[in-house]
């Protein structure tokens, strides 16, 4: 993990002294949804779960909103820092729960879905669990269920879409920590990085039936830019190049088919 900056409590919160789960939010301006994202953790927090929130500097409103849950919130950092990995990274270092997981600024967990991962946990000492989670739009309304894909173990040299919802993995601290982290060369997708990497090495591996959470589309992620991010990821785990390229250039086309096809159309290119 590449050295981050030192860090400063802004907020003199108190911490758990053995919490089973880091819950880490990173967040930049992002008031628009952060309260529905504290509130989906406050909800079900116990003495199990910790919760940690990064703020990157925000000139929003996101600073009085999360002073307006201060009660809750365990850890909190704001300063500037060098993406959103980075962050993601720094709350991974304060986190002391025996697993973390990262639950974006406009994301949820649905009720009680905290508390039948740490009851997981607590019968199957597993390295990582992945389960579902539901795929939203800007205005709220659930597009489709994404799952994890079946078959979750990588083998390097092969290619392997994005395994899972980035905020329905829960892996322990230690392992993150020994795959070094989330890569910064990666600014849109080093969690596509970090999911071949963890489930090439660590194979003990828990599922989840039902949807964990919903995430927005938007962002970054829905950029055609992490498209080029994940051939360069691809080429780092040695998927021959032309093949990156075809699959690349798929992704690409496929996306300017969403743009200029009628809505129907491209709700149906969304769920493959």
């Amino acid at each position: 993990m590449q050295e981050s900056k030192k860090i400063n409590d802004n907020i003199a919160f108190s911490g758990l002294a053995n919490p089973s789960i880091s819950v880490i939010t990173v967040v930049f301006n992002g008031e628009k949804y952060l309260e529905d994202t504290i509130k989906s953790v406050v909800h079900q927090k116990n003495e199990n779960i910790e919760y940690i929130i990064i703020d990157g500097g925000s000139s929003d409103g996101t600073l009085e909103i999360i002073k307006k849950y201060k009660s809750c919130i365990d850890h909190f950092v704001s300063e500037q820092d060098e993406g959103i990995y980075d962050a993601m990274n720094k709350g991974a270092l304060l986190a002391s729960g025996k697993y973390i997981c990262f639950l974006n600024a406009s994301d949820i967990y649905f009720k009680n879905a905290l508390f039948k991962v740490i009851n997981r946990a607590q019968r199957n000492n597993f390295d990582y669990y992945v389960a579902p989670a539901v795929i939203r739009d800007e205005n709220n309304q659930d597009l489709r269920i994404r799952y994890p894909l079946n078959n979750f173990i990588y083998q390097k040299g092969s290619y392997m879409g994005m395994p899972a919802p980035h905020l329905s993995v829960f892996v322990k601290k230690t392992i993150f920590l020994d795959l070094g982290g989330y890569d910064l060369n990666f600014k849109i997708s080093s969690d596509y990085d970090f999911l071949l990497r963890l489930s090439e090495k660590y194979k003990n591996i828990s599922y989840g039936n039902e949807p964990i959470g919903a995430f927005r589309l938007g962002g970054l992620s829905s950029s055609y830019k992490i498209h080029f991010e994940n051939f360069l990821i691809g080429i780092k785990h040695d998927v021959p190049k032309l093949q990156m390229a075809l699959i690349t250039a798929w992704y690409l086309f496929r996306n300017l088919l969403k743009q200029i096809l009628p809505n129907k159309i491209t709700k149906i290119l969304s769920k493959n």
